[in-house]
């Protein structure tokens, strides 16, 4: 879990701006909280079930908030007595006017507002319970309000005693997520999700079922159990929705902001898992069949400078660091195996030497004469038609095969002509 910075600045734009870096890039890199949208510090303080007291100040004052995993247990107004608050909401909602609230006050001294006029039979659980949330969920909406102001950050216990009603930030910032891009287009949503796009989308480990059911409707269930499997780039997914253009943007937007999804370079087969674990399976008997430049993706008779981007993309596909190996036990095994023999192959051809003599074992004297031959006039050809370029890879690639005097020769030439064509 990352740390919240102790101190930052909030900048919103009160659009669809403010949900543009999402929690999971919040929690890899807590520096960008130091200057912020207050939706991502909200939404972040909630995904990570923090605990502590955070201060905001703009121009209009400051709250204090007491969080505890992930919940504002207390919103108040410093020098602002919450029962206060209480009375305009009761006020203005048209449930107990300022007369009926003085009533209650004095056949009830000493009493809380809210439980006097609970026992006057005034107030219902209802009313208690909307009161206190919708004035923790009013002061939270600063947050979001355009504009910008400072926050602090206290890790730790809040040291208050936490009220019966608390908000859940995470469904907070997915309610707000909603309300502000209710009108936004289309355009406006696929700008922010466009880095994900020719990605595969993955359900994180965040998208537990109870976070499922709290924050997505019915019909967006449906399409996230539908489409986000890892077979589908998020694109793929979009164009896959039942939903509507607009409500499928909007859907992948909170999701991304929640960090409710994962995006990885490569996917799965449609066949899930299994079918990738075949897959491996039937390309380690592969490799294990082929020759060490076969193993990379390579040629014999490709230029050795293409050896190192080869291995990088074979080390990427199986590597320690792949995607693959967290898929199951079994793909994290075969993909071993599979690095192991891409690593031999490059151990032996990163090597000159020993890669001359693997080159004639495995190929044998009359193979590589050919090669070399096609190799050479392939040069003159490319060298014919002033591509200096490939025409000095061409017979590099056959001189690293074997140092003929004619192969020398051509070399010579084409570094001549190139330098003064």
């Amino acid at each position: 879990m990352a740390e919240i910075p102790e101190s930052g600045r909030i900048v919103n734009h009160g659009d669809v701006r403010d949900f543009r870096t999402g929690v999971i890039h919040a929690t890899e890199t807590p520096d960008v909280l130091r200057e912020t949208s207050g939706m991502t510090l909200l939404a972040t303080l909630g995904v990570q079930k923090s605990s502590g007291r955070l201060f905001y100040r703009d121009t209009g004052g400051s709250i204090e908030i007491h969080v505890q995993g992930g919940m504002a247990i207390r919103v108040e107004v410093p020098d602002v007595p919450f029962e206060s608050l209480i009375a305009r909401w009761l006020t203005e909602q048209g449930i107990a006017s300022q007369e009926v609230q003085e009533k209650s006050r004095t056949r009830h001294p000493g009493a809380p507002l809210l439980q006097a006029l609970y026992q006057d039979g005034i107030c219902g659980a209802e009313d208690l319970v909307g009161a206190l949330r919708s004035i923790r969920e009013d002061l939270l909406g600063r947050f979001a309000a355009p504009g910008s102001a400072t926050y602090s950050w206290a890790a730790g216990t809040p040291p208050r005693r936490p009220d019966p009603v608390g908000v859940d930030l995470v469904l907070f910032a997915a309610n707000s997520l909603r309300t502000m891009t209710r009108t936004a287009y289309s355009q406006d949503l696929d700008g922010i999700l466009s880095p994900f796009l020719g990605r595969y989308v993955f359900p994180s480990p965040r998208m537990t079922p109870a976070l499922v059911r709290a924050i997505l409707q019915e019909k967006e269930r449906l399409v996230i159990e539908q489409v986000v499997d890892g077979t589908s780039t998020l694109k793929e997914a979009i164009s896959q929705s039942l939903l509507t253009r607009i409500q499928t943007s909007r859907l992948f937007l909170l999701c991304t902001f929640l960090g409710l999804l994962e995006f990885r370079e490569q996917g799965l087969p449609k066949g899930g898992i299994e079918q990738l674990e075949k897959e491996l399976k039937t390309e380690l008997e592969r490799m294990k069949s082929v020759d060490f430049f076969q193993r990379l993706g390579l040629h014999w008779t490709t230029h050795p400078r293409h050896y190192d981007d080869a291995w990088r993309k074979m080390a990427s596909r199986y590597g320690p660091e792949s995607p693959v190996r967290g898929y199951s036990p079994r793909c994290a095994e075969l993909a071993a195996q599979l690095y192991d023999l891409c690593q031999e192959a490059y151990r032996t051809l990163s090597d000159p030497a020993a890669r001359r003599v693997y080159r004639v074992d495995r190929l044998g004297p009359e193979v590589l004469r050919f090669g070399c031959d096609f190799l050479y006039k392939q040069a003159h050809i490319s060298a014919f038609r002033e591509d200096w370029d490939l025409a000095l890879e061409t017979i590099e690639s056959a001189l690293d095969v074997v140092e003929r005097p004619d192969f020398v020769e051509l070399r010579r030439q084409i570094l001549q002509r190139r330098v003064t064509s």
